[in-house]
């Protein structure tokens, strides 16, 4: 079987925007900066990455949250802090 191709996969997104995804969504649910733990954050980000459009992550190695570094929960907790004021 051929690998598919990214119009057979439909959109695909990179990190950093899944990243500001996350933020975006957890500001509009009002969580705090501090409360954006690793666990909210897999939880945000679960479908997108479970359904195959991160780039980079397949949904088989990192669909059970190993995509969420200590990196990653730091840039959204920046981004909550700066961008979203809380």
């Amino acid at each position: 079987m051929s690998a598919q191709t990214k119009d057979q996969r439909g959109d695909r997104i990179r990190l950093a925007d899944l990243e500001t995804m996350i933020a975006t969504k957890l500001a509009a649910d009002r969580v705090a900066a501090d409360d954006a733990t690793r666990t909210v954050i897999e939880r945000a980000g679960r479908a997108t990455v479970r359904a195959g459009l991160l780039v980079g992550y397949t949904p088989e190695k990192y669909g059970t949250g190993r995509w969420v570094s200590p990196g990653v929960v730091k840039r959204v907790q920046k981004a909550l802090k700066e961008r979203y004021g809380s």
